[in-house]
């Protein structure tokens, strides 16, 4: 088993960076996606339960760091190649979840109803909190 030292490390960084320097826009948007679409794969299958704060945090924040570096070589800045990549990956994220919720894959698919409770829970908890009485709203749908 090789040994890893820590004057390993700059020969490593250095080629991913020489790697990401010779990807082009189009390799990079290509890569942002197919991360995001991963992610919003992996975040589908195993809904974070039992280790919340750990899978927010690899999720939402180790995920997109990764994709500054190809980022900063077009940016050519931190700050808007660090805004871009969380932007993109988040914005991505959602659009993966309100397409297969608008989807004919979605199991819920032959079930009427309005188009935003569809989309995300806030309307319910909205609807909780203005009127109550959740279950006369539920009957109203039909």
């Amino acid at each position: 088993m090789p040994h890893i030292s820590a004057s390993s490390f700059p020969p490593l960084v250095q080629s991913i960076t020489d790697v990401t320097r010779r990807l082009s826009p189009s390799d990079v948007a290509a890569t942002v996606i197919g991360t995001s679409s991963v992610t919003y794969l992996v975040l589908k299958r195993y809904e974070p339960q039992e280790y919340f704060f750990t899978t927010v945090f690899l999720i939402f924040l180790c995920v997109p760091a990764l994709l500054i570096l190809p980022r900063q070589n077009i940016l050519k800045s931190t700050p808007l190649a660090v805004l871009a990549a969380y932007t993109s990956h988040w914005t991505l994220l959602l659009l993966f979840t309100a397409a297969y919720r608008l989807s004919p894959f979605h199991l819920l698919v032959g079930y009427p109803g309005p188009l935003l409770p569809r989309l995300t829970k806030w309307w319910t908890a909205y609807q909780i909190a203005r009127h109550g009485q959740m279950h006369l709203k539920y009957q109203q749908l039909k």
